[in-house]
């Protein structure tokens, strides 16, 4: 993809996580089913969590498992948004457990040397809950998936999820034509989409965002991960009332 494309992509995404940064956080409060089942079972450690968003992770980290127990070690999050890591920092409890380091970094996932000088290297697991699909280009994408291995102990386990807005009528509705941003459909890779989110707040008129997201299947994920120090260990779907909203893999570093 040309360079000019991905910048153009990436502004999209970064001027809609800055105008929408509170209202977006506002849909994310309660954490996806999904991403419970993902971290539910995990051991204490060093844990960096990509595009942690406004924090529901964060926060959800510091309750008790269902076994009453307290996680311990580290937990990393990291995003480019400067609003929704604020609210990250105000949606966490004013006590953390006693064990348990809870900080965050404004980062760019798409910046070539995103991944250096991280505090917590080599991390026991890695998150990145639907963060892949926001990041353009094909080459890019294995760029990032290698420097996420680099992070990572021999044999330790990244938590990925991606939307599968394929799979909802509704949400397919919400796409836009390419020409909404001055672009034309050969400029952009096979699988993705321009697609716009509204909201409304107080009796205000709706307003509408733009996201750019790549749409991916179980065989683009599995060839990602073989071309870049991973084998996938599981797959399943989870999320929204047809419980196939977001595809969740776990990959183990080979």
């Amino acid at each position: 993809m040309d360079d000019v494309i991905v910048h153009a992509l990436l502004e999209i995404n970064r001027r809609f996580y800055q105008d929408y940064a509170e209202s977006f956080a506002a849909t994310r409060r309660r954490i996806q089913d999904g991403v419970r089942q993902a971290v539910d079972s995990l051991p204490d450690g060093r844990y960096l969590d990509l595009g942690c968003g406004s924090g529901t992770l964060a926060a959800f980290w510091t309750r008790p498992r269902k076994d009453g127990s307290l996680r311990r070690g580290l937990y990393l999050g990291v995003d480019f948004s400067a609003g929704l890591l604020a609210e990250a920092r105000q949606n966490l409890p004013s006590t953390l457990p006693p064990e348990l380091g809870i900080a965050f970094q404004q980062r760019d996932l798409m910046g070539k040397d995103w991944h250096t000088g991280i505090e917590g290297v080599p991390f026991d697991g890695v998150l990145a809950f639907a963060v892949l699909h926001h990041l353009p280009g094909h080459e890019n994408r294995v760029s990032f998936l290698s420097q996420v291995r680099e992070l990572i102990k021999p044999g330790g386990k990244f938590n990925l999820s991606v939307w599968q807005i394929q799979n909802s009528p509704k949400l397919l509705a919400r796409r836009q034509p390419w020409e909404a941003v001055g672009f034309r459909e050969e400029q952009v890779e096979s699988g993705d989409v321009l697609l716009d989110w509204r909201q409304s707040t107080g009796g205000s008129p709706q307003s509408a965002g733009l996201r750019y997201i790549h749409l991916f299947t179980e065989s683009d994920l599995g060839e990602l991960a073989g071309q870049t120090g991973w084998q996938v260990t599981s797959s399943s779907y989870h999320d929204g009332h047809t419980r196939n909203l977001g595809l969740y893999q776990t990959w183990r570093a080979v």
